[in-house]
């Protein structure tokens, strides 16, 4: 699981080259977007998770998500859906 406040690490390979890089997920910039949506549509929002969340994981990022007040969560694929559900999310 990614550690949400301190960020995770991926790595990625290519031809026996590697990087470190380091992804940080800014609960409160969600939770704010959201709320800014909101208050300006006056509607539900649907987030869209891509790419299981760049390597984070859906799993991992649609819990913030629903604690966000989003109403749905759209993915690319029904394994995605079926990781995210079988996390104990909602949406």
């Amino acid at each position: 699981m990614a550690d949400l406040k301190g960020g995770k690490t991926v790595t990625l390979t290519c031809r026996k080259t590697v990087a470190r890089n380091h992804l940080f997920i800014d609960e409160a910039a969600i939770r704010a977007n959201i709320d800014t949506f909101q208050a300006r549509t006056g509607g539900s929002i649907m987030a869209i998770i891509k790419a299981n969340s760049y390597g984070v994981g859906s799993e991992v990022v649609a819990p913030i998500l629903e604690s966000s007040r989003a109403s749905m969560v759209g993915l690319q694929e029904v394994k995605e859906a079926l990781t995210v559900r079988e996390s104990g999310c909602s949406l």
